[in-house]
């Protein structure tokens, strides 16, 4: 019953091969990935578009039924229903058949996540300066009595002690 030992010499060789291999597992974990994205991407845009054939038909058959019972009435406000439907169905085409979802990735997106992340690293700095001049950053500026009638602790007078 032999134990199997390694001397340092012996891994320090194997050391190109496991890199190799660890390598070789990220690339094919990756691709793996970029596959799953690809598929959930199709199938995303394929349910859309089945969504926009009928509601494509139910739009198609409101429009005729609501304009002939706007003209045999003599009531314009019966195609009033027009209108947000007609808004909705170009959306979805464009989401679809358009270049929405380019436009949403290209403009939109780094938009809305740049100035979070500017905001986060703006307080994430106010509170390390707040830590740099010997206080915590969140009693520090609330140093009122609580319900009970007690002050908060004095963060800078207890590190003198």
């Amino acid at each position: 019953m032999g134990q199997w030992n390694s001397t340092p010499s012996e891994i320090h060789e194997d050391e190109p091969f496991l890199l190799y291999k660890e390598q070789l597992q990220q690339e094919r974990m990756m691709e793996l990935q970029n596959q799953w994205l690809e598929r959930t991407n199709a199938m995303e845009i394929a349910w859309s578009r089945e969504f926009v054939r009928y509601y494509g038909a139910f739009c198609a058959v409101s429009t005729v039924g609501l304009c002939v019972g706007a003209f045999q009435r003599r009531r314009l406000v019966l195609l009033a229903p027009l209108v947000p439907l007609g808004c909705v169905l170009t959306y979805q085409l464009d989401q679809v058949y358009g270049t929405l979802r380019g436009r949403v990735r290209g403009e939109t997106a780094p938009s809305v996540l740049l100035p979070r992340v500017i905001s986060c690293r703006s307080v994430f700095k106010s509170s390390l300066s707040s830590y740099s001049r010997g206080r915590p950053p969140v009693y520090s500026k609330w140093r009122q009595r609580d319900s009970w009638g007690q002050s908060e602790p004095n963060w800078a007078h207890q590190e003198g002690t």
